[in-house]
C-alpha cells in the first residue's frame, strides 16, 4: 500500500534513551508482551515516533501467521492501530474504517467499539463514516446492528442507523438493545415501542424491571396490561408497578379502580384480601412522596388530601357495592385500619358507609356486629374519629343504638357513647342527640340502653344545676316511661346514677318533673310498678333552693302536685297532695 507522506518529525528523537526506530526493533520479538511494550513507547514519542511506521505496518500484515490466539491477536493489531493513529501516521484513520466496514474483521463487539473510538479520535470524517456505516443497514444489516450496539458512533449517526434497522428483523442481541433504548429514539412512537415489546415479550421480561420503566414513560392502561404480562402478574400482584402508572398518564382514580375491579371480581376472603392489601400497596406508594421519603411527587395535582378520598371512596363502594358480605366485611375491616392509621382522614364521610351497614336492617347480624365492632375500635382510638368530629360520631352512634334490638346489637353503640363522660362537651352532645331522636323510638326495645346512657352521662357532676343535667333527666324520664322499659336491664344503671338525677336540689323544676312525670301519667303498667314507686314518690316531698330562687320554679311545681293530685295514682296522689300542703 503506498503511503501518505509523513508529518515532519525527528528521526532522531530519544524516548528512555532510544529512538523509534530502537524501539521498532522489539516489534519483531516473538513475546506479543514484549511488542506491546514496544507500541507503548512509541506511541509516547507522538510524532517522532514515526520511524517505527513500517514496522508497524510488518507486525499488523504479520499476526495473522502467527497462529497467535485470538483474543491476544486483536488485541495486538489494535494496539498497533492506536500507535499509528497516536504518531500521526496518516494512514491510520483509512486503516481503522476499512476494519469497521469489515463484518468479518472480528466476532466482538468490544472490538469495533474501539476501533470506532481510533477512527474518530485520527480525525476521520464522522459524516463520511457515518454515510458509509447507514449503508451497511442495506447490504450487512447484522454487522449493522453489531455497530450500533457499540454505542460509540456520532449521536446523529446512532439516530438514522438506529431508524434504518428499527423496522428490520434482529437478532436477540440487537433486539435487547433495542428494548433498552427505545425511549431515547425520538423516531419510535409509543404505539410502535407496544408493539415491539409486545412481539418480542420473551426477551422483554428478561429485563423486566427496565421493561416497567419504559412502558410507565407511555403511561396508558394499555402499556400498564402489558407490563404486567411481561412480569406475568396482575395489578393486585403488583401494587408497586400500578402506583407507578398512577402517577403517570393513567392517573391515580384509573389505578384504583384497576385493584378494585379485582377485587370486586375476587370470590373467596383470601382473594379480596389480597385486592385489599394490594390497594393499601398502592395507596402507600402514592402517599410516599408526601411522606418526605423520596425528592419529588408524582404528578403536580396529586396531593395527600387527594390521595386519602380516592382510597376511602374505592373502599367504600367496596362495602356498598360488594356482591357478597365478605367484600363488605374485609371492606370496613381495611377502610376501619386505614382510619386508625391515617389519623388525618376526616371520619365524615369515611365511615359512612360503615355506619350504613351498622345500623341497617337489611344487612345480617353479623355483617351488622362486624361493622359495629370496626367502628368502635376506629373512633375511640387515639387521635381517632371521636377527637376529630365528636359531634359527626355521637349523632350516627345514637342513631346506631336506637336500631338495636337487644343487649349484643347495642353493646357497641353504648361503649362508644360512654366515651362522652371524658368530657362534659361531649356528653352534653349525645344528650342533646338522645333528645332530639327519642320521640321515635318510645315503642323500641333500644329505650333501655338509651335510658342507661342518658343515665350516666346526665348524672356526670359537671352538670350539677346545669342545662345538660335538666335535658338528660328529661330523657331519662320518657324512657323509662316506656312499655319496652325492662327492669332486669335499667336496675343497674338507675341504682348507680337515679339518686344524683333525684336530687332536685341539683336539678331544676323542668328536670325534675320530666323525670318523674311520664312514668306518674303513664297509661300503661309502666316502671314504677315494679320499681320502687315509693322512691319515686319521695322526690316530691323535696323543698330544694329552686322554690325560692329561681322566678316560676315555685309555681311550676305547684301546679304539676296538683295534677298529679287530680290524677288519682297510686302510690303518688297521696304523697302530692302531702307535698303541696308542706309548700
Amino acid at each position: 500500500m503506498a503511503r501518505q507522506a509523513p508529518p515532519e518529525h525527528d528521526p532522531e528523537a530519544t524516548y528512555k534513551g532510544r529512538t523509534a526506530a530502537e524501539h521498532a526493533e522489539r516489534l519483531a520479538d516473538l513475546s506479543h508482551m514484549r511488542q506491546l511494550s514496544a507500541l507503548e513507547d512509541i506511541a509516547a514519542m507522538g510524532v517522532h515516533g514515526l520511524p517505527a511506521r513500517e514496522a508497524i505496518h510488518a507486525l499488523i500484515d504479520g499476526i495473522e501467521a502467527r497462529n497467535l490466539d485470538p483474543r491476544v491477536a486483536e488485541h495486538v493489531e489494535l494496539a498497533a492501530l492506536g500507535t499509528l493513529y497516536h504518531i500521526e501516521a496518516p494512514e491510520a484513520p483509512a486503516m481503522a474504517r476499512q476494519r469497521i466496514l469489515d463484518p468479518g474483521y472480528s466476532e466482538r463487539t468490544g472490538t469495533y467499539r474501539r476501533l470506532m473510538g481510533a477512527a474518530l479520535n485520527s480525525g476521520m470524517d464522522p459524516e463520511s463514516l457515518g454515510a458509509d456505516i447507514i449503508g451497511l443497514a442495506t447490504s450487512e444489516p447484522e454487522h449493522a446492528a453489531r455497530l450500533l450496539r457499540t454505542e460509540a458512533l456520532p449521536d446523529t449517526v446512532q439516530a438514522d442507523l438506529a431508524q434504518a434497522l428499527f423496522p428490520l428483523d434482529h437478532d436477540a442481541e440487537t433486539t435487547r438493545f433495542f428494548l433498552e433504548k427505545l425511549a431515547d429514539f425520538d423516531f419510535i412512537e409509543p404505539a410502535q415501542t407496544l408493539d415491539y415489546i409486545r412481539s418480542h415479550q420473551d426477551l422483554a421480561s428478561e429485563n423486566s424491571r427496565a421493561t416497567h420503566s419504559l412502558l410507565v414513560i407511555i403511561g396508558t392502561e394499555e402499556a400498564l396490561d402489558l407490563a404486567l404480562d411481561v412480569s406475568g402478574s396482575t395489578a393486585v400482584g403488583e401494587p408497586r408497578l400500578v402506583g407507578l402508572f398512577a402517577q403517570s398518564e393513567m392517573g391515580a382514580e384509573r389505578a384504583m379502580e384497576r385493584i378494585l375491579e379485582a377485587a370486586m371480581a375476587a370470590e373467596t376472603p383470601e382473594a379480596i384480601k389480597a385486592a385489599t392489601d394490594a390497594l393499601g400497596g398502592l395507596t402507600q406508594e402514592l402517599i410516599r412522596p408526601f411522606r418526605g421519603r423520596t425528592a419529588e411527587p408524582g404528578t403536580p395535582e396529586m396531593n395527600l388530601e387527594i390521595v386519602h378520598d380516592l382510597h376511602v371512596g374505592a373502599l367504600a363502594r367496596l362495602i356498598r357495592e360488594g356482591s357478597t358480605e365478605a367484600h363488605q366485611a374485609q371492606g370496613i375491616e381495611s377502610l376501619g385500619g386505614y382510619l386508625r392509621n391515617n389519623r388525618e382522614v376526616p371520619p365524615n364521610p369515611a365511615l359512612e358507609p360503615v355506619f350504613a351497614i351498622a345500623t341497617s336492617p337489611e344487612h345480617g347480624r353479623e355483617a351488622r356486629l362486624n361493622a359495629q365492632q370496626t367502628l368502635q375500635a376506629t373512633v375511640t382510638s387515639f387521635g381517632g374519629a371521636l377527637e376529630q368530629d365528636p359531634e359527626y360520631v355521637y349523632t350516627e352512634t345514637v342513631r346506631m343504638l336506637w336500631t338495636g334490638t337487644d343487649a349484643e346489637t347495642t353493646e357497641v353503640a353504648q361503649r362508644i357513647l360512654g366515651n362522652a363522660r371524658r368530657s362534659s362537651e361531649h356528653a352534653a352532645l349525645v344528650l342533646e342527640q338522645l333528645s332530639l331522636t327519642m320521640e321515635a323510638h318510645l315503642d323500641d326495645w333500644a329505650v333501655n340502653p338509651a335510658a342507661a346512657v342518658a343515665l350516666s352521662l346526665a348524672s356526670m357532676d359537671a352538670f350539677d344545676r346545669h342545662p345538660a343535667r335538666e335535658q338528660g333527666t328529661v330523657v331519662v324520664g320518657q324512657l323509662i316511661a316506656s312499655e319496652q322499659a325492662d327492669l332486669a336491664f335499667l336496675e343497674p344503671p338507675m341504682r348507680r346514677h337515679m339518686n344524683t338525677l333525684a336530687n332536685a336540689g341539683n336539678n331544676s323544676a323542668t328536670g325534675t318533673i320530666g323525670l318523674i312525670g311520664p312514668t306518674i301519667f303513664a297509661e300503661h303498667a309502666a316502671l314504677h310498678r315494679e320499681f320502687e314507686p315509693a322512691a319515686f314518690a319521695q322526690i316530691m316531698l323535696q323543698q330544694p333552693a329552686w322554690l325560692t330562687d329561681e322566678p316560676g320554679a315555685a309555681e311550676q311545681w305547684q301546679d304539676f302536685l296538683q295534677q298529679v293530685v287530680a290524677a288519682d295514682r297510686e302510690h303518688f296522689s297521696t304523697t302530692a297532695q302531702e307535698a303541696l300542703d308542706a309548700l
